[in-house]
């Protein structure tokens, strides 16, 4: 995905996070970090013994793919600390991964666990990123470059009009994590989520 591309999606991601609701169910990020570069006494004090419980959780539809927001506060990604794993929905579904469940018209696991590789571009992997906006803004964001997001349950709405009606995810995730150019390997990742995803639109923060 081209630069205009990103702005895209990330333009869409906040669009679609301010029109959610709640999401019933919990979300713990950790985050073991190897470069403890961010100046203790800025914001939520550095990135020793880094975690967090998630106080968003929900998901951004766009061009057939499906982010998983995992946010530290309900805000837009530029203002609070969050994880976000992106699945292309289409070559998951293609490379049967995803199923469509025909009786409730939603796409499922066609074998539960999945796990599914860390990776950047690569369509039947997940595409990881850990933004710590609010905790280290001199460096903002981590990718994942290695690692393994295992699923347990995933269930989304054939139709992206159906978001939040019946849809569910249920994982784990653990990573390496790097920054720069070229990346450089600061730490490693893990969480945990369990959430019914939630409707849409609610039209302001509460």
């Amino acid at each position: 995905m081209g630069a205009r591309g990103r702005a895209g999606a990330a333009l869409a991601l906040a669009l679609l996070l301010a029109g959610c609701s709640r999401a019933i169910g919990s979300g713990e990020v950790r985050a073991d970090f190897l470069v403890q570069d961010c100046p203790p006494g800025e914001v939520n004090g550095g990135l020793e013994d880094y975690r967090y419980d998630a106080g968003f959780l929900g998901t951004a539809r766009f061009q057939g793919s499906v982010t998983l927001q995992i946010f530290k506060h309900r805000s837009l990604p530029e203002e609070t600390d969050g994880l976000a794993v992106r699945l292309d929905l289409n070559a998951l579904q293609q490379s049967g991964i995803l199923v469509l469940d025909q009786s409730a018209g939603r796409l499922v696991l066609a074998t539960s666990p999945t796990a599914l590789p860390v990776a950047f571009q690569n369509p039947v992997g997940a595409e990881v990123n850990l933004s710590l906006f609010g905790t280290c803004p001199d460096f903002p964001t981590v990718h994942g470059v290695a690692g393994t997001v295992t699923f347990d349950e995933l269930r989304f709405a054939l139709d992206p009009e159906g978001t939040g009606i019946d849809e569910r995810v249920v994982g784990t995730l653990t990573a390496s994590v790097a920054r720069g150019t070229p990346l450089q390997v600061v730490g490693q990742l893990d969480a945990v989520f369990e959430f019914e995803v939630p409707k849409r639109p609610l039209m302001t923060f509460e």
